[in-house]
């Protein structure tokens, strides 16, 4: 048995092997006259051997395990914003717009979040054009020589970038600003504005300042800003009944750009923009943006434009005269037992409907102040059509 045993021992430990040989052979008549069935020095290395096979047994499971650590770590750094996962040049989607009171989630944020836009409806219009093409195509590419691609989204916001491996920078914006400014091209001539390290993961963050000059209809005015950017959130995003995306990944960008406009005084254009991408899937285009673009001049209230854009359509949409009444305020919101009305210029209609269309409640009601009783409606999320003299408009009410 013992002989069995130190055969056995050559494929594992040779050494070992050579060691049980040479005490084997010179011992084993004493052990027939002493009557011992195992020599001492024998034993003792017999229990050597064992204790050290099961010391190999447990490395190889520690190796095991550490590979399983590793492929997981790989699969997780995968999950990150580089060069290669740009949208490409040329390629482009339509995108949804939902309603201005969409929440931006700003505080979701980390790992295992659910961002759910699916209870939003949709505006009654015709989808925006998400596009990315070169720069020198974009109708303002001339304003940006040192951009490689135009990122728009159509009738709002077009970002002009370059990159390498390292780095994603952005060499200024343009967007229609109104009067007296019109079209606005800030160009970060001076010092552009860092967007991405490369690679960009969960977490990671970056700040940067960037100058440059705005050129307007009513003058060019020197520009400085700064930016904030990080990747604050992965999880789920859910945008209609029937498209649900995981292993999303969300962008988040603040940048303020502060331009001396002289007798207007410091023009701030403040933009917060949140980007959902699920990387590898939809040409790494966004599944999702939710923006909202301020204009603060000389330290006034300022004035907001939000855009929030789905990849799919939504569940529902809105029916909005564009006409929509001026000066009407709809409080409180929340609501429990009545909705107030104020700011009403003549006779109107005040109609509740719920996320499915069906009218819940309705009410004629005179000029000036109004309210409806909401006691019997069950708490969810509705929608106030208030209409006077052909004109809408809708705001969304939750009750409690």
């Amino acid at each position: 048995m013992l002989k069995k045993f130190i055969d056995h021992s050559r494929t594992v430990f040779p050494t070992f092997s050579l060691f049980l040989h040479y005490y084997y052979n010179k011992h084993q008549t004493t052990h027939s006259q002493t009557g011992f069935t195992v020599h001492p020095i024998i034993e003792q290395a017999v229990t050597v051997f064992f204790v050290s096979l099961k010391t190999l047994k447990n490395m190889n499971n520690m190796k095991k395990n550490l590979l399983i650590a590793s492929l997981l770590l790989s699969g997780a750094a995968s999950a990150q914003f580089t060069q290669s996962n740009e949208p490409a040049t040329g390629v482009s989607q339509a995108m949804y717009e939902l309603e201005e009171t969409a929440d931006p989630y700003a505080s979701f944020t980390g790992s295992g979040q659910t961002w759910d836009y699916s209870s939003y409806f949709g505006l009654d219009n015709s989808p925006r054009t998400f596009s990315v093409t070169t720069a020198a195509a974009d109708p303002q590419g001339a304003d940006f020589p040192g951009a490689a691609k135009a990122v728009s989204i159509e009738g709002f916001i077009t970002t002009f970038i370059s990159s390498d491996a390292s780095s994603r920078n952005s060499q200024g914006f343009s967007y229609d600003a109104g009067a007296p400014f019109g079209i606005v091209n800030v160009v970060l001539d001076i010092d552009d504005e860092l967007l991405m390290n490369y690679p960009m993961a969960l977490t990671n963050s970056l700040v940067d300042v960037y100058a440059g000059t705005a050129f307007t209809s009513s003058g060019d005015f020197p520009t400085t800003g700064n930016n904030a950017c990080t990747v604050d959130g992965s999880g789920t995003l859910i945008l209609n009944g029937s498209t649900t995306h995981t292993g999303v990944l969300r962008y988040k960008l603040i940048d303020t750009a502060s331009a001396n406009t002289g007798i207007l005084g410091i023009v701030d254009i403040i933009r917060t923009q949140y980007e959902y991408y699920e990387l590898g899937a939809n040409q790494d285009m966004p599944l999702l943006i939710h923006s909202t673009l301020s204009i603060v001049v000389g330290g006034g209230a300022p004035t907001e434009t939000v855009a929030v854009l789905s990849y799919v359509s939504p569940d529902g949409f809105l029916s909005v005269n564009t006409n929509e009444l001026a000066g009407v305020t709809v409080y409180p919101n929340p609501a429990t037992e009545t909705i107030s009305v104020k700011g009403l210029t003549a006779d109107a209609q005040l109609t509740l409907v719920d996320a499915q269309g069906k009218t819940v409640a309705s009410k004629a009601v005179e000029a000036g102040f109004a309210s409806m009783d909401i006691n019997t409606v069950t708490a969810g999320v509705y929608f106030l059509h208030v209409t006077s003299n052909d004109q809408t408009t809708v705001e969304r009410v939750v009750v409690r």
